[in-house]
């Protein structure tokens, strides 16, 4: 039997099968990598945006706002969006430690990255105003342990 005059030989009919697989293998691969691709995009973008949510608790708005730095490290804007909400729940654990100071710090270095949030500011003013009175509430108590010349023992200064 002779082979059909269009049609290749076999051996070269085999390369041509072979490259067409191989074509489509390449083909199907990148198309399951973009797949996976624009899957890990959403995942991280949905993440970006919950961390926005006022909703949701602190610490989910932080793990959040980490998932989608973690799922795309190259875009600064998640990573930072990752720092402002872990300086932002670290400071709202010091100030309910009544470590109104480190808050205050701690929150300030969140909304300089972040100016605007009107909820981060407003727990900012809140460790601001804590800081107040607790600096107001020692220099008073301190000043009626006073001694002679202005002096204060040690056990009378308050931390």
């Amino acid at each position: 039997m002779t082979d059909a005059p269009n049609t290749p030989p076999a051996p070269q009919r085999r390369r041509l099968n072979l490259r067409a697989f191989a074509l489509g293998t390449l083909v199907g691969l990148l198309a399951v990598l973009a797949i996976v691709v624009l899957a890990l995009h959403l995942t991280a973008s949905n993440a970006y945006e919950r961390s926005f949510s006022a909703s949701l608790p602190l610490a989910q708005r932080t793990a959040d706002a980490e998932q989608a730095s973690s799922l795309e490290p190259w875009d600064s804007r998640d990573a930072t969006r990752a720092l402002v909400m872990r300086k932002w729940l670290h400071g709202s654990i010091l100030l309910s430690q009544d470590a109104a100071l480190p808050a205050m710090q701690e929150l300030a270095g969140a909304y300089r990255l972040d100016v605007g949030d009107q909820e981060l500011l407003a727990l900012f003013k809140k460790a601001q105003a804590q800081l107040s009175i607790d600096s107001n509430f020692k220099a008073h108590i301190q000043h009626a342990h006073e001694g002679p010349g202005a002096t204060l023992r040690p056990q009378d200064l308050l931390r």
